[in-house]
């Protein structure tokens, strides 16, 4: 049922738009952070790019797609 949700998200935004300047600017710099930490980690240990990761699909005899 999309009535609860839609109720929670709606109660967010409300709050949301009660907050200081100051609390939105920390709250950017430490998703800047966190996503900066998410997409490094994610770069250095992708299983692609160690090569351990196959495509199938690259493999398929011509016409098989």
């Amino acid at each position: 049922m999309p009535v609860f949700p839609i109720i929670g998200a709606v109660l967010c935004v409300y709050l949301m738009t009660y907050l200081d300047r100051d609390t939105w600017l920390r709250f950017a710099v430490w998703l800047a952070i966190g996503l900066v930490i998410y997409f490094v980690y994610g770069r250095r240990h992708s299983r692609l790019r160690q090569g351990e990761v196959i495509n199938p699909e690259a493999e398929l005899p011509e016409g098989r797609a």
